[in-house]
């Protein structure tokens, strides 16, 4: 998950403008809905319990910490 979360960034999202996530954050009026975005992304679940979405880490790779 870690990878796929990572990757995300990169890839065009509809509801930023098809930007990516990393261009959008470069945008004021995109930039907090990027972060809401990663605050809010839901982490998987498995057998073994949660897998969690590397938030801290994608928010600082923007800029956001």
């Amino acid at each position: 998950i870690h990878d796929r979360s990572m990757a995300w960034l990169d890839e065009p999202v509809p509801a930023l403008k098809n930007k990516t996530p990393r261009q959008a954050a470069k945008t004021p009026k995109l930039r907090a809905e990027v972060e809401r975005m990663i605050r809010t992304y839901p982490d998987a679940g498995s057998p073994n319990g949660p897998i969690r979405v590397p938030r801290q880490e994608m928010l600082k790779e923007l800029g956001f910490v």
